[in-house]
């Protein structure tokens, strides 16, 4: 009995102390967060939130170089060596960020600046772009069906009327071109324009990817390219991401300490602290409720045996004297459910009662005993020895649980 008692003592005072702990610190750290480092925004339709930050905002509120800015309703990113430009998309679970280059490289031939543009720096870099080199011919040719990594001619690249220029991917052999064909540079990088960065399962061949990346004027680009993770920015960009992806929850930095939840406004967020308080507390109350009763209950029926035991180890021994030992319904039936009383004594009421046989009998039912049994068995053994003209003789008895009678 004491092991149990012990087992519900320590398991709600752990109750207790984690949903306290968790409920308190989260709602702190909540607080602190809200605080310092506004709740996740829109603007122009993109959501900005951790890793990303405002440029208003302070440093610690957003991983190192990925700031954006917000004006006239549209999102800016500005990269080192080329500029800003307006971001259309942001996909926090395939850390992508969707830039619209319109109007900077990509007038009508967006292939003419590519060996000179840089839209890679530390932070940022093309998705699986692909490096393609720039071939001049001064003949035209049309690539069969093998040679699907060599598209062309583009025509707005020529510089005269009796040059055609070719893209070819880098990996491509140079034997599969005509030999009056010569490389004429090896810089260019088509930045892939698929949402899920396959363009092998999604376009099919380099020719559609070429194609898309003329008629596309947005490009996808990764944050915290791999090149550039090192220590505490690749574990965090590798536990949000699957965080977001497989829980389904929003990544946040708080004091340099990596939190999962969903933020939502400052509102919602103590609505659900305030939730999840009276859940803990009312949980607390309901198996501290169930364990007093186990308790109680258990106490009880420990007593209740032990008086039963008592009085059967008495009775087993006084057996010599030839009691009899009646049911309680019996004893009720005697005493037509103790329905004429005597007199009341010390330990118990009087009751007058007759038996199957006509004989008349008393019968004496304690009350209030809180011996254990110690007064049944005391009135039993003090009664059966008496021997008196003057005093009744005892007929019998009954022991039912903590209703104990003497006849």
């Amino acid at each position: 009995m004491e092991k149990v008692v012990r087992y519900f003592t320590l398991t709600l005072t752990l109750i207790l102390f984690f949903s306290y702990a968790a409920t308190i610190t989260d709602h702190d750290g909540f607080e602190s967060f809200s605080r310092d480092c506004p709740p996740p925004t829109t603007c122009g339709g993109v959501e900005i939130r951790f890793p990303f930050q405002l440029n208003s905002c302070r440093s610690h509120c957003g991983l190192p170089g990925l700031v954006l800015s917000c004006s006239a309703n549209q999102t800016f990113l500005t990269l080192r060596h080329e500029g800003s430009f307006k971001v259309t998309a942001i996909d926090y679970v395939l850390q992508k960020i969707t830039i619209d280059v319109k109007g900077w490289f990509w007038p009508a031939c967006p292939m003419r600046n590519m060996s000179k543009i840089q839209l890679s720096d530390e932070y940022f870099s093309l998705i699986r772009s692909i490096s393609v080199s720039f071939i001049s011919c001064s003949k035209e040719f049309k690539p069969d069906a093998e040679n699907d990594r060599i598209y062309g001619p583009i025509s707005c690249l020529a510089e005269r009327g009796d040059q055609f220029v070719y893209l070819v991917d880098q990996y491509e052999s140079m034997d599969k071109l005509p030999l009056d064909c010569v490389v004429t540079s090896t810089e260019g990088q088509i930045g892939d324009v698929s949402y899920d960065s396959r363009y092998d399962t999604r376009y099919g061949t380099f020719e559609n990817v070429v194609d898309s990346y003329f008629k596309s004027s947005e490009i996808n680009m990764e944050w915290y390219p791999y090149s550039y993770r090192r220590g505490i920015q690749n574990e965090i960009i590798y536990q949000c991401s699957a965080c977001e992806y497989y829980e389904g929850k929003q990544c946040r930095l708080e004091n340099g300490t990596l939190r999962f939840s969903d933020l939502g406004n400052r509102h919602h967020g103590h609505n659900i602290y305030k939730l999840i308080s009276g859940l803990a507390a009312a949980l607390l109350v309901i198996l501290t409720v169930v364990a007093l009763i186990f308790v109680y209950v258990s106490k009880k029926a420990d007593r209740e045996r032990q008086l039963r035991v008592k009085v059967e180890m008495f009775l087993a021994s006084y057996k010599t004297t030839k009691p009899t030992r009646f049911t309680y319904p019996g004893i009720k039936k005697i005493t037509k459910r103790f329905k004429y009383k005597l007199g009341q004594g010390g330990f118990g009421s009087v009751y007058k009662g007759e038996l199957p046989n006509g004989i008349p009998v008393a019968v004496k039912m304690l009350e209030g005993s809180k011996g254990e049994g110690v007064d049944f068995i005391n009135e039993v053994g003090t009664i059966g020895r008496i021997h008196h003209v003057n005093v009744v003789r005892l007929l019998g008895f009954c022991s039912r649980h903590e209703a104990c009678t003497c006849l």
